[in-house]
């Protein structure tokens, strides 16, 4: 394993909370804080320069390959598994979702602190129905669903072909948390969904029906909440 420390990979000075590598390794995205109080900020880099000292040192290499700017701070970021989409968590209560839309043809579009955008990403959704902030998105391996969790103790999963059609919310109601949801994984085939919250619980959910098949809490009663999966 060859451990690097991209210094110039930051957000002015912002706090950076999650990062994803995009499925064809290429470029990977950051999210957090932007330098303006409150503001949220995305930000597409090159993987290039990252990974080899020619390209850092090429000045036709571009570091910064797209920024997204952001009405409120944003928790995390990830990729849809073809790569097409990007989908955001964030602190105004809402999921939203980039479409890539290729390269930009001339000098570049100007993105937030006056930097020239080399790749176009369009907002095609803006999912509403978390009542507070929204700490983690996954999609499902098969590309069927994208599922979202917030503070509000909830996890609403949405029909990932048909946006912004929401199939369920997976609240109390349902057999769910009692604490604010912090993270997401699906299984590799998108049988089971685990979600994991401040409740002290991890709890698996079947897609077939999305009742609760399993909660387990003993490894976590120990600790004052279990912190990501």
């Amino acid at each position: 394993m060859h451990l690097t420390n991209p210094t110039w990979v930051h957000h002015e000075g912002g706090a950076i909370y999650s990062v994803d590598i995009h499925p064809t390794m290429d470029k990977l995205a950051t999210c957090g804080q932007g330098d303006v109080g409150g503001c949220g900020l995305v930000i597409i880099w090159n993987l290039r320069p990252i990974q080899s000292e020619k390209a850092y040192a090429d000045v036709t290499c571009h570091k910064i390959l797209a920024r997204i700017q952001h009405q409120a701070g944003v928790n995390c970021v990830r990729w849809s598994h073809d790569g097409a989409l990007l989908a955001c968590a964030s602190d105004d209560k809402v999921v939203t979702v980039y479409e890539y839309g290729g390269r930009v043809q001339s000098a570049g579009s100007i993105g937030s602190k006056g930097v020239m955008n080399v790749e176009k990403y369009r907002l095609t959704h803006t999912l509403h129905t978390h009542s507070m902030e929204v700490l983690s998105v996954e999609w499902s391996s098969d590309g069927r669903f994208l599922a979202s969790a917030s503070m509000d103790n909830t996890v609403v999963v949405w029909n990932a072909r048909k946006l912004p059609e929401r199939i369920v919310i997976l609240d109390t109601a349902r057999g769910g948390h009692n604490g604010p949801v912090k993270g997401l994984s699906w299984d590799p085939i998108g049988k089971y969904l685990a979600t994991q919250s401040a409740d002290k619980s991890l709890r698996l959910w079947t897609t077939d029906n999305w009742q609760c098949d399993t909660v387990i809490t003993k490894p976590f009663s120990q600790y004052g909440s279990v912190v990501k999966v």
